[in-house]
């Protein structure tokens, strides 16, 4: 029998942030994204942290920022904050950028408050030298960046 259900598309990629303007205006004026509507009020039901699974009494608020070529992320910011958690962590996500220039961005993130956690590194794949980096953002995100080599 043949499963008629399917996956549409990805709506979006959800981070959680220490400082929703910190990431708005870092995402926006850094990396060229645009915000899609406001910064959410604070707001937390207890039905949302019960579904949330956070503390009772935990408010939040989000906002929404659309990348170059239409993948959306949805920051969020909780009152109640835990630590980072470390990449190599079961479950851990990031998210990778594909730019033409990967040294030119390296130093643009930089110069605008990121930390690179190594220079480019390269490797072969299907006959094209990739380039690679991870980054983390002034909200200690971690994002990798990406770039094919001619």
């Amino acid at each position: 029998r043949r499963n008629t259900m399917e996956i549409k598309s990805i709506d979006h990629i959800g981070l959680i942030v220490q400082d929703i303007e910190k990431a708005v205006r870092f995402y926006t004026d850094v990396m060229g994204f645009a915000l899609t509507g406001e910064i959410t009020p604070w707001a937390g039901s207890a039905e949302e942290c019960a579904a949330m699974q956070v503390p009772a009494g935990t408010e939040y608020r989000c906002a929404m920022v659309q990348a170059p070529g239409g993948i959306s992320i949805q920051f969020m910011e909780f009152s109640a904050m835990q630590s980072n958690v470390p990449l190599n962590t079961r479950g851990a996500h990031y998210l990778t950028f594909m730019v033409d220039d990967i040294h030119g961005w390296v130093k643009k993130l930089e110069e605008n408050g990121c930390t690179a956690m190594s220079q480019p590194l390269s490797y072969d794949e299907f006959g094209q030298t990739i380039q690679w980096c991870y980054i983390t953002d002034p909200n200690g995100i971690i994002f990798e960046l990406t770039s094919a080599v001619s």
